[in-house]
């Protein structure tokens, strides 16, 4: 089928070069895995395969997953170097600037259509396979991860380019659920509240027919339950948070994950650790042929705020693996050098050549961000603060902060604002769990905490400069897609 696509491209010629440039954004592009070719069991484990090699493809997945989340919520900042182009890139995008369609955000769009359509190319095609030529429900489960890595791409989408917090807006996915191709590449967009339907849809098979959680480098029923949650805590619907307690606990008393001793330990084993739920390999000859890079993770180009490191003291844990840079000196090697965060989150400066090499992974989801969303869940319903406390102490309390009384919460909103603190505290700089919290966790004045967090976002309206402008050549050549609103 895929030969057939290309070759009906080069008959008609596609006079319109956008359809072109359209094609080559999100037809797979990794030429190991034949996605023709999926006949038994092996055949499609191997395009499979292919379809998590995408995590692999560039920087996307790796810093851009997470801490570009983080910078428009002001938790971390740029280097304000030239050759970074954070500071000046990073706020800029804060204004409402339709080129940057055409730049910086277009490999992000890319990426993640090129997996989507990847995820879309195995499910058509393993569908006719008869299932006498899989062991046990092993077809099923191969369709799970799949649906998984379709919905991980859609997700980075929507996180990017949708009106996620808003359930009434109209400004949803681009939803591909069939390989692209000449006749059905003009689609619209889905609403918000359609957006998370879709979302759940591909998590629900996965959690009903996915296998179990064995590595955290693939998709489990564990994995989708714990995206779920995290996914209806963005949505935030009246209904959403018992279901939330009920997957969190679920991931929780599953026996696959562990916590920590202490939060130093989660970013020196990082993909060793039983804490991790999900995670993008990176290969150890890649790590140790760039150790410099690596070892700062890109720490020239993300820094923590000032507000973020003022909510722990120096002497945590937490402090300790955000913290900014620092010029050192060695006087016996006259060597000048910079020391990260020790623990890590930017930086790994903690360890040794061996220790990255053996474990350098980009975490996207651990088991603490499962007790913080429990906790925020059981805040939002029973408001039990015993419960809460319950949850989030042993988190400070392993990062050697310091634990809060019931006598320090009184009422609702400040039980709220104590987790939405841990939530900083222990998450912030990696998921985007920071960027997704300070829209729906709300101030005194009932406005999202973001608005005045972040410079240059003081009203409600500002919210929309965070939303990126779709891709210029899908709404050059698809005009059923709406572009984002102020571009």
């Amino acid at each position: 089928m895929m030969k057939k696509l290309f070759s009906i491209i080069t008959i008609i010629g596609l006079s319109v070069s956008s359809c072109n440039k359209i094609l080559d954004e999100q037809v797979p592009a990794h030429k190991n895995v034949d996605y023709n070719v999926i006949s038994d069991q092996k055949t499609a484990e191997t395009a499979l395969v292919g379809v998590y090699s995408y995590l692999a493809g560039g920087y996307q997945w790796e810093w851009h997953y997470g801490l570009d989340f983080s910078h428009l919520c002001g938790t971390t900042r740029g280097s304000g170097s030239s050759s970074g182009g954070l500071e000046a890139g990073y706020e800029g995008e804060l204004i409402f600037n339709t080129m940057r369609a055409d730049g910086s955000y277009s490999a992000k769009w890319q990426a993640a259509y090129r997996m989507i359509n990847a995820a879309n190319w195995v499910l058509e095609l393993i569908e006719n396979v008869d299932e006498s030529l899989f062991t046990g429900d092993k077809k099923k489960e191969i369709i799970a991860e799949t649906r998984f890595m379709r919905f991980f791409a859609n997700f980075f989408l929507f996180r990017n380019y949708c009106y996620f917090f808003d359930i009434d807006s109209e400004f949803g996915l681009l939803y591909r659920d069939e390989p692209v191709n000449l006749t059905n590449f003009r689609v619209a967009r889905l609403n918000v509240k359609d957006s998370y339907d879709k979302l759940i849809e591909d998590l629900d098979y996965c959690i009903a027919n996915g296998p179990e959680f064995s590595t955290v480098y693939r998709a489990s029923k564990q994995t989708a339950k714990a995206f779920k949650a995290k996914l209806l805590a963005m949505r935030g619907g009246a209904a959403d948070w018992n279901t939330v307690i009920t997957l969190t606990n679920e991931v929780i008393t599953s026996g696959k994950f562990a916590m920590e001793s202490d939060h130093y330990s989660i970013f020196k084993k990082r993909n060793a650790s039983k804490e991790v739920i999900f995670s993008l390999f990176i290969s150890p000859n890649t790590v140790a042929s760039n150790l410099g890079t690596v070892r700062c993770r890109w720490s020239g180009y993300y820094r923590a705020t000032d507000f973020l490191k003022s909510l722990s003291n120096i002497g945590t844990q937490y402090n300790k693996a955000i913290n900014d840079t620092i010029d050192t000196y060695t006087p016996s090697t006259n060597v000048y050098d910079k020391n990260y965060g020790s623990a890590g989150k930017i930086a790994t400066y903690g360890l040794s050549d061996a220790e990255l090499v053996a474990n350098s992974a980009f975490i996207y989801l651990r088991l603490g961000e499962m007790q913080v969303l429990k906790a925020e869940a059981i805040a939002r319903t029973t408001g039990s603060v015993t419960d809460v406390l319950n949850i989030l102490n042993p988190l400070l309390v392993r990062a050697k902060d310091t634990p809060f009384t019931e006598q320090q919460i009184v009422g609702n909103e400040a039980l709220l604002n104590f987790v939405y603190l841990v939530l900083l505290k222990e998450l912030a700089l990696e998921s985007g769990i920071d960027y997704e919290a300070s829209l729906r966790f709300k101030d005194s004045n009932g406005l999202p905490k973001i608005i005045g967090q972040k410079q240059n976002l003081s009203t409600i309206d500002d919210i929309k400069k965070c939303v990126k402008p779709i891709h210029v050549n899908e709404i050059v050549v698809n005009e059923l897609c709406k572009q984002n609103p102020g571009y």
